[in-house]
């Protein structure tokens, strides 16, 4: 928590995520510290968030992390800058058209090329994976065709 109160814009950024994924994303209300959660993410670059044309209204976050294993997603906080997979925490949007893909186009160039992406669907104990390639271009169908 220190890092928090030492670093006020990481506070202001940490606090509209967690406000925001808690109004949006159900998942984020049993979360037991969303500040210090989101502030995580924030400071490791494993986030990130999409605005609305006002530049003012969020309409799509994502939290995602690099792991070794395709199970390590499972343990919180685990990662491996080298790790091959992709673990994706959350991926919540509003509906805006362009929103989903744009995150996926940010966090391809964020992680560069890796092998598979992985999550847990809401209420699924089940991991799911998928080829990192072709989840990106399933995430970015929908910005083109919106165009």
């Amino acid at each position: 928590m220190k890092l928090l109160t030492e670093n006020a814009v990481l506070l202001d950024e940490a606090v509209t995520m967690a406000n925001w994924l808690q109004e949006h994303y159900d998942a984020a209300m049993r979360w037991e510290d969303p500040v210090g959660f989101c502030a995580w993410y924030i400071s490791h670059g494993f986030c990130g968030s999409v605005y609305a044309e006002d530049h003012e209204t969020v309409v799509a976050v994502v939290g995602m992390r690099p792991v070794k294993n395709l199970g390590d997603g499972a343990v919180p906080y685990r990662y491996d800058p080298d790790g091959e997979f992709v673990h994706i925490d959350f991926l919540v949007g509003t509906g805006h058209p362009l929103a989903i893909g744009a995150l996926a186009a940010t966090f391809r160039f964020r992680f560069g090329p890796r092998k598979s992406v992985c999550y847990f669907r809401r209420g699924e104990e089940r991991l799911r994976v998928h080829s990192y390639d072709r989840f990106f271009r399933n995430m970015t169908r929908t910005m083109k065709e919106s165009k």
